[in-house]
C-alpha cells in the first residue's frame, strides 16, 4: 500500500531546502552561499496566502530553530515536506475539505437515462438504443425525409472552373546559378581601402596612441554639443579634459 502524505497543521514539523524559505535575506545571512542546505525540525505555526515568485500562493508559516529571533518565515506548501503530523490538521488539508460533487437529481416527471447517474464507467453504447433513440435510426429517419449528404471533395457546380492543364499546376522554381559579379559593385558601390586624408603616413607613424584616438574621435562634436548638453544637468560643469579622464576610466 502506498504511504499517504502527512497533512500540515499547527505544531507539525518538517523539512525543506533552505532556498525555499522567505524572507530569503535572513537565510542568506545565516548560511551564505549555501542554498542547497536542507533544514530539519522546522515548526509550522500557521498558513496563509503570501506573494512568492510574483504570484499569490498558499504557504506554511513556520519557525526555523537555527534562527531564533522570533522571525516567522513562509514557504510554499508544495516545497515543504511534513515529517511529524499535528494533532489537528488545517481545515484546508483535512479529509473533509475535499469537495464531492453530488450525483444529478432526476427531475420529477422526466425519465432519466441510468447511464447519466452511474458512478462507474459505462460501455460504449452508441447503437445500444432502438428506433429513433439510436444513431442508426436518426440517420434512416433523415434519409426518409429526403436529407442527403454530399461526401465528395468536388466544388459546387457554381464554383467549378474549367479543368486546367496539369503541367500548369507545377510551380516554376527557376534555375539556380552562381553569381559572377557582386550586386553591390554592379550598382556602383565601391570598396576603397581605409586611409587618412588629412595627414601623411610618415606623420601618423610618429603620433602617440592618444593622438591617434583624438584624430579618429569626433572631438569637435563632443566639445560643441555633448559637453554643453551634459552641463545643463550638472552643478559642477565638465570640460573636455575631464571628459577624457572619464573616458579613460572606462577604457
Amino acid at each position: 500500500m502506498p504511504r499517504l502524505a502527512l497533512v500540515g497543521g499547527v505544531g507539525a514539523t518538517g523539512t525543506a531546502m533552505a532556498r525555499f524559505f522567505h524572507p530569503s535575506a535572513k537565510i542568506r545571512e545565516k548560511w551564505p552561499q549555501n542554498d542547497k542546505r536542507r533544514l530539519f525540525g522546522v515548526l509550522v505555526t500557521g498558513e496563509g496566502i503570501r506573494r512568492v515568485q510574483h504570484k499569490d500562493q498558499m504557504c506554511y508559516l513556520v519557525r526555523i530553530p537555527e534562527i531564533d529571533d522570533s522571525t516567522i518565515f513562509h514557504i510554499v506548501k508544495k516545497n515543504f515536506k511534513i515529517l511529524a503530523a499535528p494533532a489537528v490538521p488545517f481545515d484546508s488539508e483535512s479529509p473533509g475539505a475535499m469537495r464531492v460533487d453530488p450525483a444529478p437529481v432526476a427531475v420529477p416527471g422526466e425519465a432519466v437515462n441510468p447511464d447519466r447517474v452511474a458512478d462507474c464507467n459505462v460501455v460504449p453504447n452508441i447503437e445500444g438504443y432502438l428506433d429513433r433513440d439510436s444513431l442508426r435510426g436518426d440517420i434512416e429517419e433523415q434519409r426518409r425525409q429526403g436529407i442527403t449528404v454530399d461526401d465528395d471533395n468536388e466544388p459546387l457546380p457554381e464554383n467549378a472552373t474549367p479543368a486546367q492543364n496539369e503541367a500548369q499546376l507545377i510551380y516554376e522554381s527557376g534555375r539556380w546559378t552562381t553569381p559572377r559579379a557582386c550586386c553591390r559593385r554592379s550598382d556602383g558601390f565601391a570598396y576603397p581601402k581605409g586611409k587618412f586624408v588629412n595627414k601623411r603616413w610618415d606623420v601618423i607613424a610618429d603620433m602617440s596612441e592618444l593622438d591617434l584616438f583624438r584624430m579618429c574621435f569626433p572631438e569637435e562634436y563632443i566639445a560643441d554639443v555633448v559637453i554643453p548638453e551634459t552641463n545643463k544637468g550638472l552643478q559642477r560643469k565638465m570640460d573636455l579634459h575631464e571628459f577624457y579622464v572619464f573616458l579613460g576610466c572606462i577604457f
